[in-house]
Protein backbone atom coordinates (compact mmCIF):
# COMPACT_ATOMS: atom_id res chain seq x y z
CA UNK A 1 0.00 0.00 0.00
CA UNK A 2 1.08 3.66 -0.76
CA UNK A 3 2.10 5.17 2.76
CA UNK A 4 1.12 8.47 1.45
CA UNK A 5 -2.56 7.63 0.29
CA UNK A 6 -3.09 5.83 3.77
CA UNK A 7 -3.74 8.04 7.09
CA UNK A 8 -1.49 7.69 9.81
CA UNK A 9 -3.01 6.67 13.48
CA UNK A 10 -2.32 10.15 14.32
CA UNK A 11 -3.65 11.25 11.77
CA UNK A 12 -6.86 9.36 12.22
CA UNK A 13 -7.10 10.37 16.04
CA UNK A 14 -6.15 13.73 16.06
CA UNK A 15 -7.45 15.73 18.20
CA UNK A 16 -5.60 18.82 17.84
CA UNK A 17 -7.80 22.28 19.42
CA UNK A 18 -10.74 19.79 20.17
CA UNK A 19 -11.55 20.00 24.55
CA UNK A 20 -13.13 16.36 25.74
CA UNK A 21 -14.99 16.06 29.05
CA UNK A 22 -13.97 12.63 31.19
CA UNK A 23 -15.74 12.30 33.85
CA UNK A 24 -14.56 9.23 36.57
CA UNK A 25 -10.73 10.61 35.34
CA UNK A 26 -8.66 9.60 38.74
CA UNK A 27 -9.72 5.93 37.55
CA UNK A 28 -7.82 3.46 36.37
CA UNK A 29 -9.97 3.48 32.97
CA UNK A 30 -10.57 7.23 33.42
CA UNK A 31 -6.87 7.96 33.87
CA UNK A 32 -5.81 6.02 30.86
CA UNK A 33 -8.43 7.49 28.85
CA UNK A 34 -7.12 10.57 29.86
CA UNK A 35 -3.40 10.23 28.78
CA UNK A 36 -4.72 8.35 25.69
CA UNK A 37 -6.81 11.79 24.54
CA UNK A 38 -4.05 13.73 25.88
CA UNK A 39 -1.51 12.15 23.54
CA UNK A 40 -4.20 12.76 20.71
CA UNK A 41 -3.71 16.39 21.10
CA UNK A 42 -6.65 17.02 23.26
CA UNK A 43 -6.93 20.12 25.91
CA UNK A 44 -8.76 17.91 28.82
CA UNK A 45 -11.59 18.46 31.80
CA UNK A 46 -10.96 15.47 33.81
CA UNK A 47 -13.27 15.43 36.49
CA UNK A 48 -13.68 12.96 39.68
CA UNK A 49 -16.07 12.70 42.83
CA UNK A 50 -13.01 13.76 44.54
CA UNK A 51 -11.50 17.32 43.45
CA UNK A 52 -8.16 16.31 44.99
CA UNK A 53 -7.82 13.32 43.20
CA UNK A 54 -8.82 14.86 39.97
CA UNK A 55 -5.96 17.49 40.77
CA UNK A 56 -3.32 14.47 41.25
CA UNK A 57 -4.69 12.83 37.63
CA UNK A 58 -4.28 16.20 36.02
CA UNK A 59 -0.51 16.66 37.17
CA UNK A 60 0.30 13.26 36.29
CA UNK A 61 -0.69 13.33 32.24
CA UNK A 62 1.77 14.58 29.72
CA UNK A 63 1.35 18.34 29.36
CA UNK A 64 -0.76 19.30 32.74
CA UNK A 65 -0.96 23.07 31.70
CA UNK A 66 -3.30 21.75 29.09
CA UNK A 67 -5.73 20.42 32.32
CA UNK A 68 -8.36 21.38 33.90
CA UNK A 69 -10.08 19.44 36.63
CA UNK A 70 -12.90 19.58 38.92
CA UNK A 71 -15.36 17.53 41.86
CA UNK A 72 -18.15 16.98 40.62
CA UNK A 73 -20.49 14.14 41.75
CA UNK A 74 -22.73 13.45 38.73
CA UNK A 75 -24.79 10.87 41.16
CA UNK A 76 -26.21 14.25 42.60
CA UNK A 77 -28.22 16.18 40.28
CA UNK A 78 -28.31 19.47 42.33
CA UNK A 79 -24.45 19.45 41.59
CA UNK A 80 -24.19 18.65 38.31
Amino acid sequence: MNSTSEPTIQQLFDLSGKTVLISGASGYLGSAMARGLAEAGARLVISSRNAERAQQAASELPDPQQVGHLGVELDHMDEV
